[in-house]
């Protein structure tokens, strides 16, 4: 196209749009000099001496809309008449993209020769500059550099919308074919193949129509995945985090990303508040630091069992409570090898894992029918006490959570496929209501775990940290009998335990209860300094070694040790690991002697706890250790779920242990409104109900605790010495009785 006609189709263009500009009525005046308008300053064609030498005098510059300040851009550029630069676009900053081109003195020659434009003597480089440094970055020197032979153009640079991406034209392969790189310049790549005689230019962009932003449901999950192809190193020593902003303002900073393998990057988000999200990352790589992420909707929750994040009760210390404010009282049960159970899916080995068999799922199923809302297991744990011969034990698992070997590791790298199959595990866990107790490492089970503190241990404890934090009912536990550091290294051990919080809590964006399990030897009788900056504790109580053999003896040390904790903390109490239920099935476990007994003594100490205002962890030898078989089943997680549908009945956040108001039980009380009593040989009570105000009309609901059979009885008085009649069949069993003095509604 002449010059003549460029300028007429230019006019002509600039005339269709101020028609269409002056025929919209604008209620204010616009102020012009907030525009900037780039466009190319030139000689015309009369020079006599050919068309080439307007190409010369072309000049990038900008002026704003009404006028003022023009001037070229990055001027230094021109070195001398064979050097000129021409305006391209815009990009979505204060930066401009210019076409730099040489040209060399004998091409030169020969244009003043021929009276013609001649390519072939021509260099063209993409260049971006920063209106407000000045500074330009060659978008394309490396390439150039590598091809110095003149003749090789890049021209017409388009940006992206959002600026990651630049499009332009280049014959660096000997066509004028279209390219796309990063916008700083790097990976560029062809997009178009030009057959002889052809050429592609001009680029446009057009996004593709914005897809609605995904949904979310609240506390549930949502990753954003990024990916890195170019990233050279060790991808799991990569930082990477995102900070979230709700519409309504509410953030959530400093989420941490992990590795995921494929070169993917992942951050997992569990928006807290319906409405829509976005997110902002942070990351010592540049092409992810500050970018934006895709906006999420988070919608209301539609799973009845997921509640949010499990915390503590704001106004009742010693209890739980998730953050939409549904209490949670915990009935624990443990099952160390959730992972290893779940890569195997309950099957036995020996053959691979047959999907359309999963005997994992009507696990977890079967766990929260019998009332269980709380798992305490390890994250990985290597060998066990038990026959490792037998086709229901887990040693080894099947994957191990870091590179190599448990007996060759490369502690250096995790086993991204170990995760992926427990991200499965905790997903069941999840969207169930059950809550996890994960101990992050445990002594006692062989594992070969990195150098404490080392490089390695630290980005161990991160990885799980950030890759599972997203899940609101996740608790993190430093470890399983976590005295075993101090026994270990007496002058550091408890350091060491201290450290992990400290850093799990630098970690975690979302605030999760941290505790460290049984982190003394001999903590029965007293609190210890790791206690002491848990959020709760979680201790291992074994006073069947200390006490009579009989199990209300044992159930009575229990309720009195878990009281003296209630008085003395002001958080919750939870015993994980009391005693030890013997199987159905006669398999080669664990025989911890005196502490292995039959499911009623079990039962019996189980609810002592509960009596005593704290929380139990249930362990059932043929599911507690590296040997799971959860067939046939106990006959006496049917009574769990007993307990469980019992203690619905009260208000357990204000009720404390007062054995006093009960002349033979063990008695839960908030005084003057409801009494809880468990009465460990059965019969009958007297109960203090002074504090009850009258007139009140009373009724006492009873449960044998082995059966599940329940029978009501008036209460006569209230007094200070209220008697209680038991109603039940077999008055002699163990029982329970609940009265609730200020309102009948709590009472079927």
């Amino acid at each position: 196209m002449s010059l003549a006609r460029a300028v007429l189709a230019a006019v002509s263009l600039s005339a269709l749009t101020l028609s269409g500009i002056c025929a919209q009525k604008t209620a204010a005046q616009v102020d012009r000099h907030q525009y900037w308008i780039g466009y190319n300053d030139m000689t015309t064609c009369d020079d006599p001496r050919g068309q080439y030498y307007d190409w010369r005098t072309f000049r990038a510059t900008i002026v704003r809309a009404d006028g003022t300040d023009r001037q070229v851009v990055a001027p230094d550029l021109i070195k001398d008449e064979s050097t000129w630069t021409s305006f391209v676009s815009w990009w979505p900053d204060a930066r401009v993209s210019l076409v730099l081109c040489r040209e060399t003195p004998e091409a030169f020659a020969r244009e003043r020769e021929q009276k013609k434009f001649l390519p072939e003597g021509i260099q063209a480089d993409v260049c971006r500059v920063d209106l407000t440094t000045g500074k330009a970055l060659n978008l394309t020197a490396v390439e150039q550099l590598s091809r110095s032979a003149p003749g090789v153009l890049c021209f017409y640079t388009e940006v992206s919308p959002d600026g990651r991406l630049v499009a332009f034209g280049s014959t660096r392969d000997g066509a004028a074919a279209l390219y796309v790189a990063n916008a700083d310049g790097s990976d560029p790549r062809p997009v178009t193949v030009p057959k002889p005689g052809s050429a592609q230019l001009r680029p446009h962009w057009r996004p593709l129509p914005t897809p609605p932003p995904p949904t979310v449901q609240r506390f549930h999950i949502h990753d954003f995945a990024l990916t890195n192809t170019a990233l050279r190193g060790n991808p799991f020593r990569v930082r990477l985090s995102a900070t979230f902003t709700n519409d309504s303002g509410v953030t959530l900073r400093k989420v941490p990303g992990f590795y995921d393998g494929n070169n993917t990057w992942k951050i997992r988000f569990s928006p807290p508040e319906e409405g829509t999200w976005t997110g902002i990352a942070s990351s010592d790589q540049p092409a992810w630091d500050g970018i934006k992420l895709p906006p999420v909707v988070c919608v209301s929750n539609r799973n009845p069992s997921v509640h949010g994040l499990l915390h503590i009760d704001a106004k009742h210390c010693h209890r739980f409570a998730w953050s939409d404010g549904t209490p949670f009282i915990p009935l624990g049960f443990e099952l160390d090898w959730l992972a290893a159970f779940h890569q195997r899916l309950g099957q036995p080995k020996g053959k691979p894992v047959d999907r359309t068999r999963d005997q994992f799922t009507p696990a977890m199923d079967l766990l929260v029918r019998r009332g269980f809302n709380y798992l305490t297991s390890c994250l990985y744990a290597y060998k066990n006490f038990t026959d490792p011969a037998h086709p229901y034990a887990l040693t080894p698992p099947d994957l191990y959570c870091f590179g190599g070997s448990n007996e060759q590791p490369d502690h250096s790298v995790l086993n991204v496929d170990f995760f992926k199959d427990f991200d499965g595990a905790i997903a069941a866990t999840h969207e169930r209501g059950i809550a996890v107790n994960l101990m992050l490492q445990v002594l006692n089970k062989e594992v070969n775990w990195p150098k404490l503190r080392s490089e390695e241990d630290d980005a161990f404890w991160q990885y799980v940290t950030a890759r599972y934090q997203a899940y609101g009912n996740i608790i993190w536990d430093v470890g399983k009998e976590s005295f075993r550091w101090i026994r270990a290294d007496p002058d550091h051990g408890r350091d060491y335990i201290l450290s992990r919080i400290q850093l799990i809590r630098g970690t975690d964006a979302y605030g999760h209860l941290v505790t460290a399990h049984d982190n003394e030897v001999s903590s029965a009788g007293r609190n210890t300094a790791v206690d002491a900056v848990c959020d709760f504790v979680s201790d291992q109580i074994s006073l069947w070694k200390q006490v009579p053999a009989d199990a209300a003896s044992i159930a009575r040390e229990l309720n009195r040790e878990t009281i003296r904790r209630f008085r003395s903390l002001s958080k919750p109490y939870i015993t994980i690991e009391y005693g030890y239920e013997k199987g159905v099935e006669t398999i080669p476990t664990v025989d911890m002697g005196g502490g292995t007994r039959s499911w009623q003594d079990l039962l019996l100490w189980t609810w002592a706890l509960y009596a005593g205002g704290g929380h139990a962890n249930y362990y059932y030898n043929n599911t507690s250790w590296n040997l799971v078989k959860f067939w046939p089943e106990s006959p006496g997680w049917e009574r769990y779920g007993f307990l469980r549908q019992f203690l619905s009945l009260m208000d357990l956040r204000p009720m404390v242990p007062d054995n006093e108001l009960a002349r033979r039980g063990m008695c839960l009380s908030e005084y003057g409104h409801q009494y809880f009593v468990f009465l460990p040989e059965g019969g009958d009570d007297t109960v203090d109900l002074a504090m009850v105000p009258p007139p009140a009309k009373l009724t006492a609901i009873w449960m044998d605790i082995l059966t599940g059979e329940r029978a009501r009885s008036a209460v006569k008085g209230p007094s200070f010495r209220t008697g209680l009649k038991n109603p039940l069949p077999n008055p002699g069993n163990p029982c329970v009785f609940y009265i609730q003095a200020a309102s009948q509604e709590r009472i079927p």
